[in-house]
């Protein structure tokens, strides 16, 4: 046993510590999304900055469905 728990030390998975991802600024997003003539650049799709989105949410909730709340029911 001593035997294959040292062979397994030999090839043992290190896995690599996670480094904290970092975001631009919302002014920099927002300038990107300016930029891009607020048209997605894969699909030319028309898009809504985020927190705009979040804001519009917020002031017409009967109309938005909020995802924060539905605790996992509809996907991740």
């Amino acid at each position: 046993m001593a035997a294959a728990r040292a062979t397994l030390e030999d090839i043992r998975f290190q896995p690599q510590a996670k480094v904290a991802e970092r975001w631009p600024s919302l002014l920099v997003i927002a300038g990107i999304y300016a930029r891009d003539k607020y048209q997605c650049r894969y699909c030319g799709e028309k898009v809504i900055l985020t927190p705009v989105m979040r804001l519009v949410a917020r002031l017409f909730s009967d109309v938005f469905l909020d995802r924060s709340r539905l605790s996992g029911q509809w996907g991740p």
